[in-house]
């Protein structure tokens, strides 16, 4: 996969879909998770699209709206740092700049978030946060 995104930076090329790039397995989806990051260490937008779900990044100061059916669920948990805060809109589990840990002595609180609107919004207002969403269909 690495292999791939560096030609295609060197093409010029500057947003991402890496395909088939999640389920299977799991070695290879964290080395795919670790080339995401390293596209947005590029300045590059990208996502992984799996059969089933997709993930990608954001980074502080980013805010993602998403257009999802009530029930969608919605994972984020911090990545590649320690902490992460973070706002919900739009869901069962609002969050008001709330810090998110990776750390297992902290109650993981970024999973399995519902949307109770048609739009719902994420923003990170400090760290790295990792998204997983259903596959769009």
């Amino acid at each position: 996969m690495l292999a791939a995104v560096n030609a295609g930076l060197a093409r010029g090329f500057r947003r991402f879909i890496l395909a088939g790039a999640l389920g299977g397995r799991l070695d290879h989806s964290y080395a795919n998770l670790c080339v995401l990051q390293y596209l947005r260490e590029q300045g590059c937008d990208a996502f992984l699209a799996g059969e089933d779900e997709e993930a990608f990044l954001l980074t502080e100061g980013e805010t993602r709206l998403f257009q999802k059916e009530p029930g969608t669920l919605f994972s984020v948990f911090p990545f590649s740092c320690p902490v992460c805060n973070v706002s919900y809109t739009g869901m069962r589990y609002p969050l008001d700049c709330h810090d998110l840990f990776s750390s297992v002595s902290k109650l993981p609180m970024g999973i399995s978030n519902v949307a109770e609107e048609g739009t719902c919004s994420i923003t990170v207002h400090h760290g790295l946060a990792l998204v997983i969403v259903p596959a769009a269909r």
